[in-house]
């Protein structure tokens, strides 16, 4: 535990493909089947209802936690989305050429900012 009570999870990431995949089983899979299977059981008489619905709420919300923790993580261990790397050109001029960190470079355009960090 850090000084201010909180509990220190740095390290603690899952990959990208798994962090996207629960992702899609927190955000979507789990809340479709829970809502299909309390509707369900309505028409078809599915047994112990608020077990089944209660069950699937628990496990989605630890991973919904756990997905937070890594982000939490990541962040603090990659705060910048890249690197704005200056270096000497031949002629004696500044070169500027800008690296990017992993993510989701496809939709950069959707994003409000960017970080850089500049290294030369």
């Amino acid at each position: 535990m850090e000084q201010n009570g909180t509990v220190d999870v740095q390290g603690f990431q899952f990959s990208n493909a798994t962090y996207n995949k629960l992702k899609s089983l927190v955000t979507v899979i789990l809340p479709a089947f829970s809502s299909a299977y309390f509707g369900l059981a309505e028409l078809w008489d599915f047994p112990n209802v608020a077990g089944v619905v209660g069950s699937i709420a628990i496990i989605t919300t630890l991973l919904g936690t756990l997905l937070g923790i890594s982000t939490r993580s990541y962040k603090a261990n990659y705060p910048y989305d890249g690197d704005l790397v200056v270096s000497k050109s031949e002629s004696g001029g500044k070169v500027y050429a800008l690296e990017l960190h992993g993510g989701d470079v496809d939709n950069l355009d959707k994003r409000d900012t960017i970080t850089f960090k500049v290294r030369s």
